[in-house]
């Protein structure tokens, strides 16, 4: 998981604030409500970071799932 954030014009900042934990929990609700998954216990493996957009880029969250047999 990749979350985006557009940076603010007047930041000191090295990178985007939020507990990167947070912003998963958020976006896992938000895909067991659009029932991609029945529920998030089912998942197995996570790797997410957030960074800055880069210029023209929009802000947003980009998601990779995939199925384990």
């Amino acid at each position: 998981m990749e979350v985006i954030v557009t940076k603010p014009k007047a930041t000191k900042r090295r990178r985007p604030g939020g507990d990167v934990d947070n912003l998963v929990k958020g976006v896992q609700d938000a895909l067991t409500q659009a029932k991609v998954y029945e529920d998030d216990d089912n998942l197995v493996s996570i790797s997410a970071h957030k960074r800055w957009a880069r210029s023209g880029e929009p802000a947003g969250v980009r998601v990779i799932l995939g199925v384990l047999n």
